[in-house]
């Protein structure tokens, strides 16, 4: 629990601050060049798990020999930054840019204004960024399949290996706070999201 708690958090973490950096090239640089960045970005959604686990596999173990928690990250990083980048993407082109303009305008300097004015607007799409992204990371197994090591078992492998070869009621109650946990996160989601239209309602 602890490596997969880690390693989803530390996936999900950079994947914003990447997908937050691109989502911004993107739009503030329309084109045929962004919208071919873009399907490369959401390009990983597309691929199954177990052929980009397999594919990372051969590139980072064997060949460039990374550490195993490395290339763990790297891996559920390929798999996360897909709901980072479409979540913020769709929230930036949402964002009325006039408010930025007008902020820069009054004097404002390009990074507080974009520290004061957009960020604030990004943060319930960050957010469920964030949370979509940690629990496809926790839950993920393609990927963990290859990347595992001594030391570096995720639960849901662990969990797999277990009912395969015992039938006892650990992985049920296992079962059930995983279903817990996702329903919290979807909780949680739901509120930052309903927070979010209430203060741009408001805002408006």
């Amino acid at each position: 629990f602890k490596n997969s708690f880690l390693l989803a958090f530390t996936a999900s973490l950079v994947g914003i601050v990447i997908g937050l950096v691109a989502s911004l090239a993107l739009v503030k640089r329309p084109g045929r060049l962004s919208k071919a960045l873009l399907s490369l970005f959401l390009s990983p959604s597309l691929i199954p798990g177990i052929v980009i686990g397999y594919v990372l596999f051969l590139f980072l173990v064997v060949k460039v020999q990374l550490p195993l928690r490395t290339a763990l990250i790297l891996g559920h990083l390929l798999v996360v930054l897909p709901y980072c980048v479409r979540i913020i993407t769709a929230s930036l082109k949402e964002l009325d840019e006039s408010l930025e303009e007008a902020a820069r305008t009054l004097g404002c300097p390009p990074v507080k204004a974009f520290v004061v004015i957009v960020l604030p607007n990004l943060k319930p799409a960050m957010t469920s960024a964030f949370m979509l992204s940690f629990i496809n990371s926790f839950n993920n197994i393609p990927v963990s399949m290859y990347l595992k090591g001594p030391g570096m078992n995720t639960l849901p492998y662990a969990m797999m290996n277990h009912i395969e070869y015992n039938y006892d009621p650990t992985v049920s109650a296992l079962s059930v706070m995983l279903m817990g946990m996702t329903l919290l996160f979807m909780v949680l989601l739901d509120r930052s999201m309903t927070r979010g239209q209430a203060k741009g309602v408001k805002g408006e």
